[in-house]
């Protein structure tokens, strides 16, 4: 089957490639070499999504002001190994949720 843009024109096959490299330079080859990559700095990748699922759950970004807070949250998540489902908890229990 030919790839057909809708403008009655064929666009050309590209292939995905799975590797890559990041802004740090670290190279990946495939998906789990990604997965590798990125749990080698686990508690960087864990700030990253706490912060990201603050601002969604806030509607707002995460401000200077707020990394005691944030610090706290990655303090209690380190002892359950950055767990996902206890990330969606210490969000939803904290200061920044409830008065919001």
């Amino acid at each position: 089957m030919v790839p057909f843009t809708g403008a009655r024109h064929v666009r050309k096959e590209v292939l995905n490639e799975p590797g890559g490299t990041l802004p740090n330079g670290a190279a990946f080859n495939d998906v789990n070499d990604l997965k590798t990559v990125l749990l080698e700095e686990k508690s960087q990748l864990a700030e990253e999504l706490v912060e990201s699922l603050l601002a969604y759950a806030l509607g707002r970004t995460v401000e200077f002001t707020d990394a005691d807070d944030v610090d706290q949250i990655l303090q209690k998540l380190k002892r359950e190994d950055y767990a996902v489902r206890s990330m969606i908890h210490e969000i939803t229990a904290s200061k920044f949720f409830r008065i919001k």
